[in-house]
């Protein structure tokens, strides 16, 4: 579902399990990409990515560290 106003494609991942997952991310239209805004397992100077400079996925999975979030914006 997409913001009314805004027309932001969020995507959040919560793994409360403790080993890593791995989620299948939801089909965009061949313009679109996700990126990743947040990820808490990662190093504290990278788990949060300003929203011009997020990194593409490009993957159609992503591997969620156990007890993490994860945020993913579709542009």
């Amino acid at each position: 579902m997409r913001h009314p106003k805004f027309n932001e494609h969020l995507y959040i991942i919560l793994n409360a399990y403790w080993q890593p997952l791995t989620f299948e991310l939801p089909l965009l239209n061949s313009e679109e990409g996700w990126h990743r805004i947040v990820d808490t397992a990662l190093p504290s100077s990278q788990d949060f990515s300003d929203l011009k400079t997020a990194p593409l996925i490009a993957s159609q999975e992503y591997l969620a560290e156990g007890r993490s979030v994860v945020v993913l914006m579709a542009r």
